[in-house]
């Protein structure tokens, strides 16, 4: 699959995939200076658009969610140590 960008010269092309590409890494745990923040990404699809949500503090994810077309697809709240404890148990 390729994917392509187009537009005008200092459009922000480049700046696009950069945003892209360290994003990606702060989710892979390869960024280790984003520790904190509040992240909403829009993608739209002729017909469709995705929403990815994400907030993270001292490295650890508080919440995110992937939507498409207003549906929820996925949801998930931070875990305090006796809720992982107890789904553990399960």
């Amino acid at each position: 699959m390729f994917h392509l960008i187009v537009g005008l010269n200092a459009a922000g092309k480049a700046r696009l995939v950069d945003i892209i590409a360290n994003f990606a890494k702060t989710l892979a745990g390869k960024i280790s200076y984003l520790k904190v923040g509040k992240w909403n990404l829009e993608f739209r699809n002729p017909g469709s658009v995705y929403s990815y949500r994400l907030e993270i503090n001292n490295s650890i994810v508080l919440s995110e969610e992937i939507i498409k077309d207003k549906k929820v697809l996925l949801q998930r709240q931070q875990e305090t140590a006796e809720e992982s404890m107890r789904r553990q148990l399960v």
